[in-house]
């Protein structure tokens, strides 16, 4: 049985002005997340929260962050699975972004990454996403002081964008 394709798109190339990069990440436990409503275009037009939790913000300098999904196709097995992962970097060490980050590692998050485009985008929203990351003092006067941090997880479908109005309301 073949899957039915529903359309077709022109490539965007009278308009120039795409950017890369993510400008700013909002986490929560997974848990704390109790529904997700989308649309029949597969936007998110609501995300339902356990009573007085909302989301986290984390913001970061420029060109310091991105997000990546790798589309995996298994021919023999007939599956598709899609590897979601964000990593950034913060500059400086310090014992407070050390102990956010210990309780971010210990928990599965999901989370709202806003990229240079005003677009936001959901990750992790069914299986969720586990930190990992390091830390590290450079060699130099001008090397990287700080943390790296990945957040990666599996999902059967892509992220799906966000509707912009709703992410300030789920947002602390």
């Amino acid at each position: 049985m073949a899957c039915a394709l529903t359309t077709g798109f022109a490539l965007d190339t009278d308009c120039k002005g795409a950017h890369g990069g993510v400008r700013s990440l909002r986490i929560v436990e997974h848990s704390n997340v109790e529904e997700i409503t989308t649309s029949a275009a597969g936007v998110v037009t609501a995300i339902t929260m356990v009573a007085s939790k909302k989301f986290f913000l984390y913001l970061f300098k420029k060109e310091v962050a991105s997000i990546k999904e790798t589309e995996n196709t298994d021919e023999e097995n007939e599956t598709v699975e899609y590897i979601q992962e964000f990593s950034t970097k913060f500059n400086r060490l310090s014992s407070i972004k050390r102990a956010e980050l210990a309780l971010v590692a210990k928990n599965v998050t999901i989370a709202i990454a806003e990229d240079n485009n005003g677009k936001f985008w959901l990750l992790g929203e069914k299986f969720g996403l586990t930190k990992s990351g390091s830390r590290e003092t450079g060699t130099k006067f001008a090397d990287f002081n700080g943390s790296m941090l990945t957040f990666k997880g599996k999902e059967l479908e892509p992220f799906k964008e966000i509707d912009a109005t709703i992410v300030d309301a789920i947002t602390a």
